[in-house]
């Protein structure tokens, strides 16, 4: 975990761990390691719980619940204070073995809606639903021609990134998209871009080129750079009014 307030940086886990998520409360911490999503108390490290299987998954709109992708089960809710576990939508034996769509079992990004009453789900065949977490019904949302990668979700939109083949190269490239129904906005393109998320009502926080964090306005495209992990080079004084 990065302090950006303290310019530091915290051991939470070892090991080929992905997907950390902190709780709204900023309580609890959790990720995923070998297919398994672990729950700690921060920053004790003490396990809340854990579950097997998990390919994906968020928090719910508090601390109580967690929603995830279990391998061959399906979408599920599962309450951490209950231990018990809900499936929302069921892997069917079609689903699985992909001959039909939509196929849920290895989403590119999944995360919660500002609201907290549905699911950003993101394909491999670029689509994006949105799942009720109490009915479990879905429904598409976004269709792209490339690759949709990950995603971060606000009140003001989504942000998104996608792989597209441009002059036989591979190219990134970062979007918006207001879906109360206008037309995706290219914030960015060139480079590659990780794990977007909304810094507040206009800009969006992203891993760049594997090295730095840079932050873009979706209106303007304004970009700075929070952080740097490779070499020294241009850093935003902003830096240590960011919050995490």
């Amino acid at each position: 975990m990065f302090d950006l307030t303290e310019n530091t940086k915290i051991e939470v886990a070892n090991g080929k761990c992905h997907s950390p998520r902190f709780s709204p409360s900023g309580k609890y911490v959790g990720f995923i390691k070998s297919n398994r999503l672990t729950i700690l108390e921060f920053p004790s490290k003490q396990i809340l719980c854990q579950r097997p299987g998990i390919e994906n998954w968020c928090w719910g709109k508090d601390d109580e619940a967690i929603l995830y992708v279990r391998q061959n089960v399906g979408i599920c809710k599962y309450s951490v204070n209950a231990r018990m576990e809900r499936p929302l939508v069921r892997a069917s034996p079609l689903v699985r073995k992909r001959i039909v769509q939509p196929s849920f079992d290895h989403p590119v990004c999944f995360l919660l809606s500002p609201n907290g009453d549905e699911l950003g789900l993101g394909t491999h065949d670029g689509s994006f639903y949105t799942i009720d977490v109490e009915s479990g019904r879905f429904e598409k949302r976004l269709r792209n021609a490339e690759l949709f990668t990950d995603l971060g979700w606000s009140a003001t939109g989504i942000c998104y990134h996608e792989l597209t083949k441009a002059s036989g190269n591979e190219e990134g490239r970062l979007w918006f998209l207001d879906l109360a129904g206008a037309k995706p906005t290219l914030v960015a393109k060139g480079s590659s871009f990780h794990s977007p998320q909304w810094l507040n009502a206009n800009e969006i926080v992203v891993c760049k080129d594997h090295s730095d964090i840079w932050s873009y306005d979706v209106r303007t495209a304004k970009a700075r750079c929070l952080f740097s992990f490779g070499q020294p080079g241009e850093r935003d004084s902003s830096l240590a009014r960011v919050n995490r």
